[in-house]
């Protein structure tokens, strides 16, 4: 029989794997464990909640906390790891697409051949080259978009309150796909 990993080792491997690939990315601020089920919280039982008296919500509180402790915490830490992977994919994505972009406009500005007569660049090599280049940077804005897109359902999925620089990540991400789109292929 093959041996199997224990839940505790998949989490171990899991949380390692984001420590590892999140390393040197930006934060985004309150995306930890216990700030994601408060918040949940707040806003799935709002209405519960404002009705109690102050000592009664108090009480509610705590047994809600636990019960999302009991029930949700792999929930809420699998989608805080989602998020995590997705957003610094994205972080990285776009700086490797911003210097795609910018290497392949100026591809196209600079000679293939510099040499003295008869030597002369092949134009259907540089432009098989450059539409090469601006497919696979137009993949690469695909793939950053479906990162986008599972960054952002997770996000509503655990009811994680989307920062404005995520959304601003999302405008550049439209705008240097016309910057791309300008790339001759």
């Amino acid at each position: 029989m093959a041996e199997t990993a224990t839940v505790e080792e998949l989490k171990k491997a899991v949380d390692d794997l984001v420590k590892d690939e999140t390393n040197n990315s930006s934060e985004i601020p309150g995306l930890n464990y216990i700030s994601v089920r408060d918040n949940y919280i707040q806003i799935n039982h709002k209405e519960q909640l404002e009705a109690l008296e102050e000592e009664a919500r108090e009480k509610l509180n705590i047994q809600l906390q636990e019960y999302y402790d009991n029930i949700m915490k792999n929930k809420f830490e699998t989608a805080i790891y989602i998020i995590k992977m997705n957003f610094n994919s994205i972080v990285v994505g776009l700086k490797m697409i911003a210097e795609m972009t910018a290497d392949a406009i100026s591809s196209v500005l600079i000679p293939s051949v510099i040499s003295t007569p008869p030597s002369t660049p092949n134009p259907a090599y540089t432009a098989l080259e450059n539409k090469q280049k601006k497919n696979n940077m137009l993949n690469l804005l695909k793939n950053i978009a479906t990162m986008f897109l599972t960054l952002l359902q997770t996000m509503i999925e655990i009811a994680f309150p989307c920062p404005k620089f995520i959304l601003d990540m999302l405008e550049t991400l439209k705008t240097t796909k016309k910057a791309v789109d300008t790339v001759p292929a």
